[in-house]
Protein backbone atom coordinates (compact mmCIF):
# COMPACT_ATOMS: atom_id res chain seq x y z
CA UNK A 1 0.00 0.00 0.00
CA UNK A 2 0.87 3.68 -0.63
CA UNK A 3 2.05 5.13 2.85
CA UNK A 4 0.10 8.40 1.68
CA UNK A 5 -2.90 6.25 2.13
CA UNK A 6 -2.13 4.44 4.93
CA UNK A 7 -3.82 7.01 7.44
CA UNK A 8 -7.21 6.17 5.55
CA UNK A 9 -6.75 2.82 7.88
CA UNK A 10 -6.21 3.77 11.01
CA UNK A 11 -8.85 3.57 13.61
CA UNK A 12 -10.52 6.71 14.82
CA UNK A 13 -12.88 7.87 17.58
CA UNK A 14 -16.44 9.99 17.84
CA UNK A 15 -16.86 10.19 21.26
CA UNK A 16 -16.15 6.59 22.64
CA UNK A 17 -17.00 5.05 19.42
CA UNK A 18 -14.24 4.17 17.83
CA UNK A 19 -14.50 3.44 13.81
CA UNK A 20 -12.27 1.23 12.66
CA UNK A 21 -10.71 2.75 9.57
CA UNK A 22 -11.47 6.49 7.78
CA UNK A 23 -13.26 5.27 5.04
CA UNK A 24 -17.00 6.38 5.08
CA UNK A 25 -20.08 6.23 3.09
CA UNK A 26 -21.86 9.79 3.12
CA UNK A 27 -25.58 10.14 2.66
CA UNK A 28 -26.96 10.70 -0.36
CA UNK A 29 -30.21 9.57 -2.26
CA UNK A 30 -31.01 5.76 -2.55
CA UNK A 31 -29.23 4.67 0.85
CA UNK A 32 -32.05 5.37 2.96
CA UNK A 33 -32.70 2.07 5.95
CA UNK A 34 -36.64 3.33 6.08
CA UNK A 35 -37.64 4.87 2.63
CA UNK A 36 -38.65 8.37 3.01
CA UNK A 37 -40.70 9.18 -0.61
CA UNK A 38 -42.70 6.61 0.28
CA UNK A 39 -44.62 5.04 3.62
CA UNK A 40 -41.88 4.19 6.34
CA UNK A 41 -40.43 0.59 5.72
CA UNK A 42 -37.34 -1.05 5.72
CA UNK A 43 -36.28 -0.75 2.44
CA UNK A 44 -34.52 -3.96 1.44
CA UNK A 45 -32.77 -2.30 -1.39
CA UNK A 46 -31.23 0.37 0.44
CA UNK A 47 -30.15 -2.29 3.11
CA UNK A 48 -28.34 -4.42 0.05
CA UNK A 49 -26.55 -1.65 -0.95
CA UNK A 50 -25.23 -0.51 2.58
CA UNK A 51 -24.25 -3.90 3.30
CA UNK A 52 -22.39 -4.37 0.36
CA UNK A 53 -20.33 -0.81 1.33
CA UNK A 54 -19.98 -2.48 4.60
CA UNK A 55 -18.72 -5.55 3.73
CA UNK A 56 -16.12 -3.52 1.28
CA UNK A 57 -14.44 -2.44 4.53
CA UNK A 58 -15.79 0.98 4.87
CA UNK A 59 -15.72 2.34 8.68
CA UNK A 60 -18.64 4.52 8.75
CA UNK A 61 -22.00 4.16 6.93
CA UNK A 62 -24.50 7.38 6.85
CA UNK A 63 -28.32 6.35 5.04
CA UNK A 64 -29.83 8.87 3.94
CA UNK A 65 -31.74 11.11 5.61
CA UNK A 66 -35.01 10.38 7.67
CA UNK A 67 -37.54 12.48 8.72
CA UNK A 68 -39.20 11.84 11.69
CA UNK A 69 -42.52 12.67 10.00
CA UNK A 70 -42.93 11.66 6.53
CA UNK A 71 -44.36 15.49 5.28
CA UNK A 72 -45.11 13.75 2.39
CA UNK A 73 -48.11 11.06 3.62
CA UNK A 74 -48.22 12.55 7.08
CA UNK A 75 -46.34 9.25 8.97
CA UNK A 76 -44.29 9.31 12.34
CA UNK A 77 -40.96 7.04 12.07
CA UNK A 78 -41.54 5.46 15.64
CA UNK A 79 -44.98 3.95 14.62
CA UNK A 80 -43.94 1.65 12.24
CA UNK A 81 -43.28 -1.56 14.28
CA UNK A 82 -42.63 -4.24 11.45
CA UNK A 83 -39.87 -1.46 10.19
CA UNK A 84 -37.98 -1.88 13.27
CA UNK A 85 -38.52 -5.80 13.72
CA UNK A 86 -36.86 -5.84 10.32
CA UNK A 87 -34.16 -3.72 11.04
CA UNK A 88 -33.29 -5.79 14.07
CA UNK A 89 -33.17 -9.23 11.96
CA UNK A 90 -30.71 -7.44 9.47
CA UNK A 91 -28.31 -5.50 11.60
CA UNK A 92 -26.70 -8.50 13.34
CA UNK A 93 -24.94 -9.45 9.61
CA UNK A 94 -24.29 -5.71 9.43
CA UNK A 95 -22.38 -5.54 12.72
CA UNK A 96 -20.37 -8.53 11.49
CA UNK A 97 -18.33 -6.14 8.56
CA UNK A 98 -16.64 -4.28 11.50
CA UNK A 99 -18.44 -1.04 10.36
CA UNK A 100 -20.51 1.20 12.15
CA UNK A 101 -24.02 3.10 10.99
CA UNK A 102 -25.07 6.09 12.17
CA UNK A 103 -28.85 7.40 11.34
CA UNK A 104 -29.24 10.47 10.42
CA UNK A 105 -32.86 12.16 11.82
CA UNK A 106 -34.65 14.97 9.90
CA UNK A 107 -37.62 17.61 10.43
CA UNK A 108 -38.09 17.32 6.79
CA UNK A 109 -36.70 16.58 3.44
CA UNK A 110 -32.97 17.95 3.94
CA UNK A 111 -31.38 21.14 3.40
CA UNK A 112 -30.55 20.08 -0.04
CA UNK A 113 -33.94 19.02 -1.15
CA UNK A 114 -35.79 21.65 -4.03
CA UNK A 115 -39.51 21.52 -3.88
CA UNK A 116 -40.34 22.05 -7.56
CA UNK A 117 -43.52 22.81 -8.82
CA UNK A 118 -44.61 19.62 -9.52
CA UNK A 119 -43.88 18.45 -5.79
CA UNK A 120 -45.65 21.78 -4.90
CA UNK A 121 -48.62 20.02 -6.68
CA UNK A 122 -48.63 16.19 -5.07
CA UNK A 123 -48.53 17.62 -1.50
CA UNK A 124 -50.96 20.17 -1.88
CA UNK A 125 -53.69 17.99 -3.79
CA UNK A 126 -55.03 15.39 -1.48
CA UNK A 127 -55.89 13.43 -5.19
CA UNK A 128 -52.63 13.70 -6.16
CA UNK A 129 -50.86 12.64 -3.42
CA UNK A 130 -53.14 9.51 -2.72
CA UNK A 131 -52.42 7.96 -6.10
CA UNK A 132 -49.00 8.55 -5.69
CA UNK A 133 -49.02 6.82 -2.36
CA UNK A 134 -49.72 3.16 -4.07
CA UNK A 135 -46.53 3.12 -6.18
CA UNK A 136 -43.96 0.92 -4.57
CA UNK A 137 -40.91 2.65 -4.79
CA UNK A 138 -41.06 6.88 -4.77
CA UNK A 139 -43.56 8.79 -6.73
CA UNK A 140 -44.73 7.02 -9.61
CA UNK A 141 -44.54 10.48 -12.04
CA UNK A 142 -45.84 8.53 -15.08
CA UNK A 143 -48.94 7.91 -12.97
CA UNK A 144 -49.62 12.05 -13.16
CA UNK A 145 -49.61 12.75 -15.99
Amino acid sequence: MEQRLESLFTPWKIGSCEIKNRIVLTSMGGTDLFGWMEKHHFDKAGAHFIMEVAKNNAGLVLPGCQPVYNPMFGQWLYKNEKMYQDLKKWLPEFHKTGAKLFIQLTAGFGRSFTISGMMETLYSNKALRVRSMRCTRGICWTSLH
